[in-house]
């Protein structure tokens, strides 16, 4: 949540696919063993630059936090109100790496 431009759904659809391509099963539905919430936070517009922050938050089906990865990085102003496209696809794999030692088993 919180991404402008098509941001929520592109980040989502990224991730899906790179937790998929870790061999991690990715469900739509409640019944799942553990969610990821992805929160995107934009800082305001400076020297042409805007900072921004994305906290991937690992839970339980049952909404225990599991924890917590937090990406940020500046990128050039206004740059992420439209299309996100490969901006969105590295963010998750990079998101990826630290999701999967947050969920037991994962990986191994």
């Amino acid at each position: 949540s919180g991404a402008p431009g098509d941001g929520n759904a592109a980040l989502a659809d990224a991730l899906r696919r790179e937790l998929t391509k870790n061999g991690i099963p990715v469900a739509d539905a409640s019944g799942s063993a553990y969610k990821v919430l992805g929160r995107v936070a934009m800082g305001q517009p400076k020297d042409g630059k805007q900072s921004i922050q994305i906290d991937w938050t690992v839970q339980t089906a049952a909404g225990k936090s599991l924890g917590t990865v937090t990406q940020k990085n500046d990128v050039p102003q206004g740059s992420l109100d439209g299309q996100w496209g490969r901006t969105a696809d590295a963010a998750a794999a990079a998101a990826a790496q630290g999701i999967l030692k947050l969920i037991p088993g994962a990986g191994r």
